[in-house]
C-alpha cells in the first residue's frame, strides 16, 4: 500500500483584481475570472485607451442569469502587461446598460 501525499485544495479566491497596462496606461482593479473563456472590455474603456482595430462580430453572450447580450465587436492582438509579463489577448467589446440613466 503506497502512501501518496494528498493534494492541497485551494480556497476560492473570490473576485481577485490586478493592475494591468495597455499602451502604457495603467488600469487598476481589473477583475480576473479564473474560469473565463473570454476577456471583456467596455466600449468606454476602448475609447479612453484610443485603441483601434475593432472587428464586427455576430457573437451573442449568454450570461449566468440566462439573459443575452449582443457584443459590439472584437478587438484582437491587444498586448497587456502584468508586472513584467506581456500577453497578447483578444477582447469582446460590450456597451453596458447603466441603471443611473443618461447623465451626460
Amino acid at each position: 500500500m503506497s502512501t501518496q501525499p494528498l493534494l492541497n485544495k485551494y480556497n476560492d479566491p473570490g473576485n481577485p483584481t490586478i493592475t494591468v497596462y495597455i499602451n502604457d496606461q495603467r488600469i487598476a482593479n481589473m477583475l480576473i475570472n479564473l474560469g473565463a473563456a473570454i476577456n471583456v472590455m467596455t466600449k468606454d474603456l476602448f475609447t479612453t485607451l484610443r485603441l483601434q482595430g475593432l472587428r464586427h462580430t455576430p457573437t451573442v453572450l449568454e450570461l449566468e442569469d440566462m439573459s443575452h447580450v449582443k457584443t459590439k465587436a472584437t478587438l484582437e492582438d491587444i498586448v497587456i502587461t502584468i508586472c513584467s509579463w506581456r500577453y497578447s489577448i483578444e477582447f469582446v467589446i460590450l456597451q453596458p446598460k447603466s441603471n443611473l440613466g443618461d447623465i451626460r
